[in-house]
């Protein structure tokens, strides 16, 4: 599929109010990524869930879950340590962006990682050169081996990684007679330089992650070693050891503030990249005890059948009781809709709606045709926030009550501060060091 090229300016702002007609091309680009991401994110992860055959698949850029076979060659040999030796960061250096990038991590500015099928590549100056790092158990095909990741700081990184045979495999047990690879965490306390990884019990084949600080941490994922379970796991440890906090009473995302508060997007059914791929019930659940317990919160009560349907996207946390949740009002009488953001400060007791910019009505419609595609969205902190709306970049310097174009984008957006984020377009590369007014290609060959 060939897509264009975005153009990075400032002046041209499709879309807000009279501007012209969307590209056709960044929808059919918003529809390649998130067919690429249902395999395994969450982006920047999320889910698509079927229980009756207890599969969860989640999206971050290709892999799926564990290796399945017909038999079970048993358990291989495991370290005795419980985790795998410190890995050394060697490897080829590049002298420009990878190519055939298919995932990224940013952790600081002019610090993260990209992902190809041809290995793991980490740059710590702006990509100016890529160093080639070794994560034991993940193998040379980053793309198919990561299955979601998250920086909690900028000198930590988590990844999971599909271990393939690595660790050993488990029997799966709600299909007798079949293995599965166990799945392991891969931990990073040094900016990526180091990895440590650490398979996983339970027959876990976990697809996403949420860090509250460098050493508290959620994953949700299914146990294969019981007939189709859901289950929420703590770390305490920067992600080495994981306990059980019980079943997960939802398949969807998880977004935790503190060790006690967090939101999760529940779908009720199978879904696209984080938003249902057919209409469906779309619900947020929060919980105060770490996971115990969850209660369904008001907002994003909503069916396609209403009159105006609520159609709500991965929860974002930027402080202790502060959480973002992009969302689209589709209104079925006008096939029209529009993007909003609910805001809550105070853990989600009560919460503030904030509207983006009028849209034109060509947009408005094409919104609506569009409606369960991934608005990719960034917050580095509480008040700058970043969405991409049908290839439409809008912006905030204010936690949502005003918001500025700054013209016509397409990717995954990943922000690390104010002014210095990455946009991953099909497998180019670009960088912003002034909010994303303007953009600059990182030089691929």
């Amino acid at each position: 599929m060939v897509v264009q090229t975005p153009q990075r300016t400032e002046t041209h702002k499709p879309g807000v109010e009279d501007g012209p007609g969307v590209d056709a091309g960044v929808i059919e680009d918003a529809r390649a990524r998130q067919r690429r991401h249902r395999g395994a994110g969450a982006a920047a992860a999320l889910v698509a869930a079927t229980v009756a055959v207890g599969l969860l698949l989640g999206f971050s850029g290709g892999g799926g879950g564990g290796l399945r076979s017909g038999h079970d060659p048993g358990p291989a040999p495991r370290p005795t340590s419980g985790g795998s030796a410190p890995s050394q960061a060697a490897g080829a250096t590049l002298t420009t962006a990878p190519q055939g990038i298919s995932q990224i991590g940013l952790l600081a500015p002019g610090v993260g990682w990209a992902a190809t099928q041809g290995g793991f590549y980490f740059t710590r100056n702006g990509g100016r050169t890529w160093a080639r790092t070794h994560v034991p158990g993940l193998g040379s095909d980053a793309t198919a081996g990561i299955a979601a990741g998250t920086s909690p700081t900028p000198d930590h990184a988590v990844l999971i990684v599909n271990a393939t045979p690595a660790y050993g495999s488990c029997a799966w047990q709600a299909h007798p007679g079949t293995a599965i690879a166990i799945q392991a965490v891969a931990v990073s306390a040094d900016g990526g330089r180091r990895w440590q990884t650490h398979p996983l019990r339970n027959c876990l084949d976990p697809y996403v992650l949420s860090f509250v600080n460098s050493r508290t941490g959620f994953m949700a994922g299914w146990e294969h070693s019981r007939p189709a379970t859901l289950a929420l796991y703590m770390t305490g440890d920067g992600g080495r050891r994981w306990h059980r906090v019980g079943p997960l009473p939802f398949p969807g995302s998880i977004t935790f503030a503190t060790s006690r508060l967090g939101l999760g997007l529940a779908f009720s059914d199978s879904a696209e990249a984080g938003v249902a791929d057919t209409p469906g019930r779309i619900a947020l659940y929060r919980t105060v005890d770490g996971g115990s317990s969850w209660q369904r919160q008001r907002i994003c009560r909503s069916t396609p059948r209403q009159a105006v349907a609520v159609i709500c996207q991965f929860p974002v946390a930027t402080g202790p009781s502060t959480f973002y949740v992009p969302a689209v009002l589709a209104d079925n009488r006008t096939k029209r809709a529009h993007p909003i953001v609910y805001v809550t400060t105070d853990g989600g007791r009560r919460w503030t709606t904030r509207r983006l910019p009028k849209l034109s009505v060509f947009y408005q419609q094409a919104l609506y045709g569009n409606r369960y595609l991934t608005m990719p969205f960034s917050a580095p902190d509480a008040r700058h926030l970043f969405t991409l709306v049908l290839g439409l970049l809008f912006r905030t310097a204010d936690g949502g009550r005003t918001w500025a174009s700054s013209g016509a984008y397409q990717g995954t957006l990943d922000f690390a501060s104010a002014d210095y984020g990455w946009d991953m377009t099909g497998s180019r590369l670009y960088r912003t060091t002034d909010g994303g007014r303007t953009w600059k290609a990182f030089t691929q060959r």
